[in-house]
């Protein structure tokens, strides 16, 4: 059984690079950075970026090119 729920903060966390923590002598929770998995999601997030500029700048060129081709 787990100690908690994983929500949606938890998800962006780990998304962003983050893992959770739990003291085991204060039991305090938090989240840490883990570094290997920090440098995978900026990288996975970079190329994301990338394919999204992409294809807008593909959809303006097509639709310059469909109003140009009009005249």
């Amino acid at each position: 059984m787990k100690s908690h729920t994983k929500g949606a903060k938890d998800k962006l966390f780990k998304l962003v690079g983050f893992k959770t923590y739990r003291c085991r002598d204060c039991s305090w929770r938090g989240y840490i950075l883990d570094r290997n998995a920090a440098s995978a999601a900026f990288s996975l997030s970079l190329t994301k970026l990338l394919i999204l500029a992409a294809a807008i700048l593909s959809a303006a060129a097509t639709l310059f090119l469909i109003s140009f081709l009009k005249w």
